[in-house]
């Protein structure tokens, strides 16, 4: 006996067909479906109703009763999710925490700018190293150092959620493209973009390691996993690099003579108007709570390990903060995790590389700028990705499950944008121009539209 009532009214979706109520007519199976359903819905199979079906009638295909979903496009199903997602986030909140996060995003450059980069330049002269120099090591591990913190923070306390390789190949692009390409623009005309041709060579050829590597042991030497003795390859290979960098320094004679008595500093526009005086306003509680917790590097005698240390808490805390506000707003919108790391997270834990980058360009240090951004990118390819999963292979004894969807779309994308970096500074004779700049940030365009179309069709 088959009892629906009420009725389904007209115009509606039925929910059992005349196959399958045929075949629960010879059964003795009571269903009892209720309440209506208004007109124009259409009424789901719940899992409960499935499985009693599957149960009672092993002959029923109870995968037609769901038909109609199941014959939606792909972007129906997309659409569906961005809607779900609005049902979850209002637009209210989305709007207040976007409005948030950009105003963190002011405290980051106000922290960078007003110590961070001058506790840098300072260890720099101390320690009697170039300004590439400076940009690969110093610069490039403070900047990326909330990123690897948070990397070593998840495998201790949440194992069994390692990222794939999305977001560190995410942010080499965005630090190659964006960083570079917005230094290039930002670079004061009297300013000559020279690079240091050896520098040059020697970044380019660790960052290429870097690259083979890091897709060497997501796809190829162990293929889902990555072993104890290859992510201390890994590490190896940074350590490896800073050696170099410092063995083959050739000083600090020039940097010091350039940002000290050399050519003037980059002109900094005055707060004259309503924008700068609203930036001021806005940045006010940052620089209060910067001035109570960081020693000042104008200062006699300034504490320089001290305003390091409390530049980088700063910088990890309000990038961990950014970065959880972006997720969550690209949930709402119904995007996919690899996506969201790709993107999101990527520019939001480069973000202290890019505004170290910008800010060191700003004063004519082109050399410390773009050293930053590759130095960075071999830190984050190699030890954000080598150390954590050592200390998590030591931990737990084996080997470590990782996930490397679209490695190889990736991977080639980075190969690329390395050739494409090489061939115009080499034409160029090693001189960042304005012009790199918009092809720099033209193909950070193209891999963030060909990656989402990649997905889409694989």
């Amino acid at each position: 006996l088959i009892d629906v009532e009420p009725s389904v009214p007209a115009g509606s979706t039925s929910l059992l067909t005349s196959t399958t109520a045929a075949s629960l007519a010879a059964s003795p199976l009571v269903i009892d479906v209720g309440p209506s359903v208004p007109v124009g819905d259409t009424p789901p199979v719940t899992s409960t109703t499935a499985a009693i079906l599957t149960a009672s009638l092993p002959s029923t295909d109870v995968g037609s009763l769901q038909q109609p979903l199941s014959n939606s496009s792909n972007t129906t199903r997309g659409m569906i999710t961005v809607l779900e997602g609005f049902g979850r986030c209002s637009a209210l909140k989305i709007s207040v925490a976007s409005a948030f996060a950009l105003w963190l995003f002011l405290g980051l450059y106000i922290i960078c700018e007003n110590y961070f980069v001058p506790s840098l330049e300072a260890f720099g002269e101390i320690l009697g190293i170039s300004e590439d120099a400076q940009g690969a090591t110093l610069l490039a591990v403070g900047s990326s150092s909330p990123e690897l913190f948070t990397a070593i923070f998840g495998v201790l306390f949440f194992a069994n959620e390692n990222p794939g390789p999305s977001t560190n190949v995410g942010s080499a692009l965005f630090n190659q493209c964006v960083i570079i390409g917005v230094s290039a623009l930002v670079l004061p005309s009297i300013w000559p973009g020279q690079l240091e041709e050896r520098a040059f060579w020697r970044d380019i050829a660790f960052y290429f390691i870097a690259i083979v590597t890091l897709g060497l042991v997501y796809d190829v030497i162990t293929p889902g996993q990555i072993d104890l003795w290859e992510s201390a390859l890994l590490c190896g290979i940074w350590i490896a690099y800073v050696t170099v960098v410092i063995r083959n320094d050739g000083g600090v004679t020039n940097t010091r003579s350039r940002s000290m008595t050399g050519y003037p500093e980059s002109p900094t526009p005055t707060p004259d108007g309503l924008a700068p005086n609203v930036v001021m306003r806005l940045g006010a509680p940052f620089e209060f709570l910067f001035r109570w917790t960081v020693p000042d590097p104008q200062a006699r005698d300034p504490k320089i390990v001290r305003i390091f240390t409390m530049s980088i808490v700063w910088l990890g805390g309000l990038t961990y903060v950014v970065v959880e506000i972006a997720e969550r707003i690209a949930q709402c919108f119904g995007i996919p995790p690899d996506i969201i790391g790709v993107t999101v997270l990527a520019v939001g834990t480069s973000a202290p590389d890019c505004f170290g980058s910008i800010i060191a360009a700003k004063k004519g240090k082109i050399k410390m700028a773009v050293s930053n951004a590759i130095g960075s990118n071999v830190f984050d390819c190699c030890l954000c990705v080598g150390l954590p999963f050592m200390i998590q292979c030591l931990v737990t004894g084996k080997s470590v499950e990782v996930e490397s969807v679209g490695m190889e779309f990736l991977q080639s994308y980075l190969l690329l944008v390395l050739f494409a970096h090489v061939v115009m500074l080499w034409a160029g004779s090693y001189t960042l121009q304005q012009w790199h700049g918009k092809v720099f940030l033209s193909l950070y365009v193209g891999f963030v539209v060909s990656y989402l179309i990649f997905r889409e069709t694989e």
